[in-house]
């Protein structure tokens, strides 16, 4: 891989990946640490390419204090509807405008969750995030929805590109979402240099 003195200036459209917790602190860590885990991130980085990364713990820092009365609707409502697809709260969260203004600032978001994909998933049926968003897949749906979670799963991800890292489970999502979703096979790579056999 290059050098930080021989790589190119980031060029090509912004893009933000979103992560769970922990991916910073791996990167600017001394512990060696699996790349897959990265999706790629740190690849196309090293290529020049425009990309930063965002974990759910900076994403609540950046939305500062959500209310009482969100806070409240958040508590009740998956009391209300424990099946319902989305976390209320995190997509409340994520339409925050300060969170709002940052993700509408890069051409293609890239969520690496479930939460993440679905909440970026209706903040983009909503209007509210206007990009490109490609979601990777993991074992986000079961083999039967019942007959109400299928509609609004459709309906969430109706404007974002999924992509799914095993052959099989683009074939399912193919047959659950139907063929009008996009869906990409992105194959998985494990990272060799650092899963390597013991002495």
């Amino acid at each position: 891989s290059m050098t930080k003195a021989t790589q190119p200036s980031p060029s090509g459209p912004r893009v933000l990946y979103l992560f769970k917790g922990g991916r910073q602190q791996r990167i600017t860590g001394t512990q060696p640490f699996p790349t897959e885990f990265f999706y790629g991130l740190l690849e196309l980085r090293d290529r020049g390419m425009n990309i930063d990364m965002r974990d759910e713990g900076e994403l609540r820092a950046l939305a500062g204090h959500t209310g009482p009365l969100l806070a409240l609707a958040c508590w009740l409502f998956p009391r209300l509807f424990p099946r319902f697809p989305v976390g209320l709260w995190f997509a409340a969260l994520l339409a925050r405008r300060p969170v709002r203004e940052m993700l509408n600032d890069y051409d293609v978001l890239v969520a690496t969750t479930q939460t993440l994909g679905l909440c970026v998933g209706l903040l983009r049926r909503l209007g509210l995030v206007r990009q490109r968003v490609v979601f990777i897949v993991m074992g986000t749906f079961p083999d039967h929805l019942s007959p109400w979670y299928r509609p609004i799963v459709r309906w969430l991800l109706g404007g974002c590109e999924l992509a799914a890292i095993s052959e099989g489970e683009a074939a399912h999502l193919t047959k659950v979402l139907g063929a009008e979703q996009a869906i990409h096979f992105l194959p998985f790579g494990a990272d060799a240099g650092f899963w390597t056999p013991a002495e």
